[in-house]
């Protein structure tokens, strides 16, 4: 198996040996605050090779969720494009409630969204205008649970990773 070196890989590997790296060292620092000799070498020394018993966790950065917001007059278009497209292979029921929470619960709306517009409609995928895609994730929240607001959905994938599809209790 060959390992092809991605950015994305890559920069985790640095986080990963920078977090690994401060950790030792922090452990290490005496009392006067001085860095002694075996620290310094710690830092020299790849992560791979340390023994992962001295490893610390990777720090954590908390993420701060939404809920998802879309407006009501795009949730009655993508309502049409539903019924001109979607309704083909998809039951409405299949978005309300329980039904929608057991199989999106606590996924991200960038994962829904970004599915959606890749993969359907099945006969000719990403063949809707990004509006449209929009539209009917508008239209499939409103049919969970989730409530339209004053902001509209945007196709913007940094926005929607930070929506988590909790369904909402029923009333």
């Amino acid at each position: 198996m060959r390992h092809v070196l991605t950015t994305r890989s890559l920069r985790f590997e640095l986080l990963l040996f920078s977090a690994l790296v401060i950790s030792a060292c922090s452990e290490r620092a005496n009392v006067r605050g001085e860095t002694p000799y075996a620290a310094r070498y710690a830092v020299a020394k790849p992560a791979y090779v340390r023994h992962a018993s001295a490893a610390a966790p990777a720090p954590t950065i908390a993420e701060v969720f939404v809920e998802p917001q879309f407006t009501a007059e795009q949730s009655s278009r993508g309502a049409e494009v539903y019924r001109s497209v979607c309704a083909r292979c998809h039951a409405s029921t299949q978005w309300s409630g329980g039904t929608f929470a057991v199989a999106w619960k606590d996924r991200r709306l960038s994962d829904f969204y970004d599915l959606v517009s890749t993969t359907m409609p099945q006969d000719n995928p990403s063949g809707l205008a990004s509006q449209q895609y929009v539209d009917v994730t508008a239209y499939v929240l409103s049919l969970a649970g989730f409530a339209p607001g004053a902001d509209a959905l945007r196709a913007d994938t940094a926005m929607t990773r930070h929506v988590r599809l909790t369904v909402p209790a029923a009333k």
